[in-house]
């Protein structure tokens, strides 16, 4: 073979590898971000079961504690038992 051929098939070889570890790269970097959003996407997941859980358990809640709605009425629309005075407080300036 003669030197001119060893060059050309030594400059292939070289740029085949450049190519080839350029692929594995993008591909090592695409896993990587894959592997980020599915993590952050895990988090949002549990997040969101804790969040579905206090909901359920308001709902129950809201469905069978008469204490509980009692207690929601008192604060939220202020309203009293037959006797009892409401008090406001004011703010300071």
């Amino acid at each position: 073979m003669n030197r001119i051929c060893k060059v050309l098939l030594s400059a292939f070889i070289v740029l085949y590898l450049i190519v080839l570890s350029r692929s594995a790269f993008i591909v090592l970097y695409q896993i990587n971000e894959s592997k980020a959003k599915i993590l952050q996407l895990r988090e949002q997941l549990n997040r969101l079961r804790k969040e579905n859980k206090n909901l359920e358990e308001e709902i129950y809640r809201l469905k069978y504690d008469d204490k509980y709605i009692e207690i929601l009425v008192r604060e939220e629309l202020g309203w009293t038992k037959p006797g009892e005075i409401l008090c406001i407080p004011t703010q300071s300036h």
